[in-house]
């Protein structure tokens, strides 16, 4: 039975809860996903729950970490992670008043725009939820000023859009040693998309335990190109669909792993 190591719900900017996500990866027979939604990891706990109740798939609580370097976007996998390790949960608190900031600021920029929407809109989009850029989205759609989210992201709120508003996130250094501090496994997103391949031998002296390799995102000759550099310094090829729901993410199950891998990065937990 496969897995899918890169799950997100509705804990962040998914559109499925982690009790939906858990019963839509039964009905597909996955052996395993992993739960990492946006610097949060409260879809974790209900989604183990749901597991528990249903026998299966099983859950591996995770997290995804949003890091920056010299203006890229690059976004840390961490598996097995602490849930409940204090240290770990003050910092990622940290990381979501932050977004929360940054939210504010792109609503009063889209306002001084012109554009009809409000911080409550968006509010009523997340709830308790890991704010971020597709909650502005769907507000954005709510109120009719887009007709989907990516034209909200080409238009409006997409990096050099005049809605942007830049953030301020942790170098994927300092993501890698969150993780390890909740005796995690940090693993690079798609690195095909971060590229940032001139520092992931540096991020593996680090800590970085492996590379996603298998992404929807990723071309053929990515996949080859990082299944080279992973065996090369000896991390674990992971893989996932970067499942968000109802949007132009992967779809769950797209990009699949064997369960050997799961293993792998057990083996790699401090």
């Amino acid at each position: 039975m496969p897995a899918d190591l890169h799950v997100h719900t509705t804990a962040s900017d998914g559109t499925v809860t982690p009790a939906g996500v858990v019963q839509l990866a039964r009905a597909l027979g996955l052996g395993a996903i992993a739960i990492t939604d946006h610097d949060t990891v409260s879809g974790v706990a209900p989604a183990l729950q749901r597991a528990g109740a249903t026998d299966g798939p099983l859950v591996i609580p995770g997290i995804e970490i949003s890091a920056s370097h010299q203006g890229r976007d690059v976004h840390i996998l961490g598996y097995y992670v602490d849930t409940k390790h204090a240290g770990f949960l003050a910092r990622i608190k940290e990381l979501a008043e932050k977004r929360a900031e940054r939210a504010a600021r792109m609503i009063a920029r889209l306002q001084s725009l012109g554009l009809a929407v409000t911080l409550n809109d968006v509010l009523d989009f997340a709830g308790p939820a890991s704010l971020g850029r597709p909650h502005i989205a769907d507000a954005l759609l709510r109120a009719g000023i887009v007709k989907n989210r990516a034209e909200a992201f080409s238009r409006w709120i997409g990096r050099d859009c005049p809605g942007y508003v830049s953030r301020q996130q942790v170098s994927p250094f300092e993501a890698v040693a969150l993780v390890r501090l909740a005796k995690g496994v940090p693993v690079l997103a798609h690195p095909g998309t971060a590229r940032v391949d001139d520092i992931i031998a540096d991020l593996a002296v680090v800590g970085l335990q492996g590379l996603e390799v298998y992404h929807p995102d990723h071309t053929p000759e990515q996949v080859r190109r990082y299944l080279d550099l992973a065996a090369a310094l000896r991390l674990v090829a992971t893989g996932g669909s970067d499942f968000h729901g109802s949007d132009n993410h992967g779809r769950l199950g797209e990009a699949l792993v064997p369960l050997k891998v799961v293993e792998e990065l057990k083996l790699r937990r401090m």
